[in-house]
């Protein structure tokens, strides 16, 4: 008996469908099902191939290359493999150095998301020349959507025009280099460079452990009038962190500033709760005349540094805040954010990682309703604005 190809398709993207808890699918099925018959085999696929990841930091360097081999030799039979394929991550520089690597990447005419989170660093002027070529080509593709960077050197200035009509980009310890005054310029960058109209331009921009030299060719890029830089993700803001954490609040000042007529959204991730002192202060480089209008803030450690039981033998009805330094942060918070420039400021968004058994007795965190009468206490003049929201997520280890 065949099966209809409206309730195959309706099998298979149920298996495909993504667990949101790993950020995966059940591959080892899907497999499975494209072995079962063609039909199986066509709807397959586009699951199957639409994220390739090429080894996290921890696997041995043996077991990178033949998976990278595996796929090369897939979409050399099938060259039509190579447009399932959305979305690549590259952990380890040696898939890089494959002679075969960039011929595999200019394959890849529908991708939207590179993401080279290269663990052991990588030095772009010791890429071969195809291989910078093949990597300049995808930065300039007018597909991609979402770029990561980490952990790459020497990347000429020329590459920042086509990071900067990326709508998304993350960067992370990457550093330019200007080619013009330097012996590797074996490329010419200039006459394929995107423009703004073929991507809309960078709308969200996020960076950690950078320098100001390092953020600078990006800067200057998105200062151009024609660019609407809309949201700035800022994360991992404890002090200890950053070696460069001047650079880290003057970066994200002067990307505040250069897009203060544009910007509208301003994210705080991994934020600890007793360790406002670098978001207090870039958000007292805001501009008076800028349109922020939403400011979020993932908070962690809310266990240890905010609240605590009074008295355990209460049950979990009465929590309190620990340390009078960390209530004075929230107050200078709570008076910042109430005051000019933020007079267009609609949404204050907290949100608290949590990881409790809610079986638990007495719970190990608190509520909802328990943390929002919190912050209404300590965050009174936000509260008569309404500007207070709360989102409990459940932390995932990885």
């Amino acid at each position: 008996m065949r099966i209809p190809i409206e309730i195959a398709q309706s099998i298979i993207e149920d298996i495909a469908l993504v667990d949101q808890n790993n950020d995966s699918m059940d591959l080892s099925t899907l497999r499975a099902c494209s072995l079962a018959c063609k039909a199986f085999a066509d709807l397959s696929r586009p699951h199957i191939f639409h994220k390739v990841t090429f080894s996290m930091y921890f696997l041995r360097n043996s077991r990178v290359l033949p998976q990278y081999f595996n796929l090369y030799d897939a979409i050399a039979s099938s060259p039509e493999l190579a447009l399932y394929i959305r979305k690549i991550r590259i952990r380890n520089s040696l898939v890089l150095d494959q002679s075969t690597f960039p011929a595999m990447l200019c394959m890849l005419q529908n991708l939207t998301t590179l993401d080279l989170h290269l663990y052991e660093g990588c030095d772009w002027l010791r890429l071969s020349q195809s291989c910078r070529q093949a990597m300049f080509a995808t930065l300039s593709s007018p597909g991609l959507q979402q770029l990561h960077l980490t952990k790459i050197s020497n990347i000429p200035h020329a590459i920042a025009r086509c990071i900067a009509a990326i709508p998304t980009v993350h960067i992370s310890s990457i550093q330019f280099v200007d080619m013009v005054e330097s012996e590797f310029d074996d490329l010419t960058y200039e006459h394929e460079l995107p423009t703004i109209d073929s991507r809309g331009g960078l709308k969200c921009f996020s960076f950690v452990s950078m320098l100001m030299g390092s953020c600078q060719p990006i800067i200057d890029v998105i200062s151009s009038p024609e660019y609407k830089l809309r949201k700035l993700v800022l994360s991992e803001l404890e002090d200890d962190y950053h070696d460069g954490y001047g650079d880290y609040s003057e970066i994200a000042a002067t990307v505040i500033r250069v897009c203060k007529d544009t910007l509208t959204d301003l994210e705080f991730l991994d934020t600890y709760c007793n360790l406002f002192e670098v978001a207090l202060q870039i958000l007292s480089s805001v501009p008076t005349e800028n349109g922020v209008r939403k400011i979020y803030l993932n908070l962690f450690d809310i266990l240890d540094l905010v609240p605590k039981y009074i008295d355990k033998s209460n049950g979990p009805t009465n929590w309190r805040f620990i340390d009078e330094n960390i209530l004075s942060s929230w107050e200078h918070l709570d008076a910042l954010l109430t005051e000019p420039p933020f007079t267009r400021l609609e949404q204050v968004c907290f949100s608290f990682n949590n990881d409790s058994d809610y079986s638990a007795s007495p719970p190990r965190f608190p509520s909802r309703d328990q943390m929002h009468s919190l912050l209404l206490s300590f965050l009174p003049k936000m509260s008569q604005r309404g500007l207070i929201n709360i989102v409990m997520e459940d932390y995932i280890g990885e």
